[in-house]
């Protein structure tokens, strides 16, 4: 019994004045895939950790500039969907989503590469500079410009990388920008990256706001009321994402997409009104539009010459006022027709759960360019003036299936009985020639003043 007491006591001795050393143990951490970013676009973590990317919503990738990992090569994430990687080393490891420019995020792992991100420096007009134009000649990559409430009658040009302008107001009317109807357009982005906020924009002859041949531009709840032409005219430009923006008065469009292959554009929660066109998509690939208030304008949401896009959620009502203003064919590259959502052309169209209401069509789908896999679902239309669906027959794959008037009957539709002729439950066939279609939209037009 001493003996085991003796010993019992030295290991009792040996242990006390012991440090036992317990690893670490790896953590995991979450970064939400949200719409054109990366909630948390840097991650700090410790190696061997892992990093779980979910995607809230579909249509983005997960893929490293080294090449390490990539989700998805062949498609992207779905909603809901998520990837993990794990970081045995320390090292800094950026990645980006491939479909959306600007879409960039970074994982630094190990006390050797743990650091804040740098402060976005920081310009306040009129404190700092006495213009906002001032503010934007003297922003540096990553500035942001701070503008305090008031009227500002300037054109302003966004070239540099990443700056963020941003009005102090309470709400988007403490900030104008005003062009006293001289000025061609108030705001143009050219840089990567940049986003403008909180403010309002108004009376420029040609547009509001010009995202020229940009990347990964971001307009985010700003008023656009007067400008002549168009409210937000994104052309040439990729990734980019106008959301929460009030649009009202311009004789093209309160929104216009143009000319952009693979755009990845979205437009969500905009609100739409008094304009010749509320949306106007045109020689554009790769466009959601969501969640939009579209009231009151000469033509609701128009695709003309679109590949692929995704249009549900929207509220679209009473777009065939005659009493708007609308530029000409020759210079706006479109008509007042009356339609609530107008498909001309173009292919791999998904119309769903949408409302529609009071309009010569709700939901109409033309030539003069045939139509190709188009299909309108699930939506609720109804005051149609000739009917609530249209297809003037242009095409193939176009189909109509689950639509109905807010009482759940049968919608009206030229051809009729479009629901069982072109159910998207049967095979694809060719469309029958029904020209009225685009009589009676043409027909509209010729009322606009």
């Amino acid at each position: 019994m001493r003996g085991r007491r003796r010993w019992a006591l030295l290991l009792a001795g040996l242990l006390g004045g012991a440090v036992l050393a317990v690893p670490a143990q790896a953590a995991e951490h979450q970064v939400l895939v949200t719409d054109n970013a990366y909630q948390e676009p840097v991650t700090t973590i410790r190696p061997g950790d892992t990093v779980v990317w979910t995607a809230t919503r579909p249509g983005h990738t997960v893929t490293a500039d080294d090449g390490r990992f990539d989700f998805h090569p062949d498609r992207t994430l779905g909603a809901g969907e998520r990837v993990t990687w794990t970081f045995p080393k320390a090292g800094e490891f950026r990645y980006r989503c491939r479909v959306h420019a600007g879409m960039e995020g970074v994982v630094q792992v190990g006390t050797s590469t743990q650091r804040a991100a740098p402060a976005r420096p920081r310009i306040t007009v009129p404190d700092d500079v006495p213009t906002i134009a001032a503010a934007a000649a003297a922003a540096r990559p990553g500035s942001e410009i701070l503008v305090r409430p008031g009227r500002y009658p300037e054109a302003v040009v966004l070239s540099v990388d990443g700056v963020r302008l941003r009005g102090l107001g309470r709400d988007p009317r403490a900030v104008v920008l005003d062009g006293g109807r001289q000025r061609g357009v108030g705001i143009t982005i050219q840089g990567s990256g940049v986003s403008v906020q909180n403010l309002t924009v108004r009376h420029y002859r040609d547009a509001g706001i010009r995202v020229d041949q940009a990347k990964g531009a971001t307009v985010t709840g700003v008023t656009l009321t007067g400008n002549d032409r168009y409210g937000v005219d994104a052309t040439g430009s990729t990734g980019t994402t106008l959301r929460r923006v009030t649009a009202t008065g311009s004789t093209v469009a309160g929104l216009a997409v143009r000319a952009c292959d693979a755009c990845g554009a979205l437009v969500e929660s905009a609100a739409l009104s008094g304009n010749a066109a509320g949306l106007l998509a045109v020689d554009a690939t790769g466009l959601v539009v969501r969640n939009n208030r579209v009231i009151g304008n000469a033509a609701g949401i128009v695709l003309r010459a679109v590949v692929g896009a995704e249009v549900s959620g929207n509220s679209v009502a009473n777009n065939a006022r005659t009493d708007v203003r609308v530029a000409s064919l020759q210079s706006s590259q479109e008509l007042a027709t009356g339609a609530g959502i107008w498909v001309s052309g173009g292919r791999g169209h998904r119309l769903t759960g949408n409302t529609v209401s009071g309009h010569t069509y709700d939901i109409a789908v033309t030539g003069p360019q045939p139509v190709v896999d188009v299909r309108v679902t699930g939506n609720v239309v109804s005051a149609g003036q000739h009917a609530e669906l249209g297809w003037d027959g242009m095409g193939t794959g176009v189909c109509f299936t689950g639509n109905r008037r807010p009482d759940r009957r049968e919608p009206s539709s030229g051809p009729p009985l479009t629901q069982t002729i072109y159910s998207c439950d049967l095979p694809t066939t060719l469309g029958l020639p029904y020209p009225v279609v685009l009589v009676h939209l043409l027909a509209q037009a010729a009322r606009a003043p």
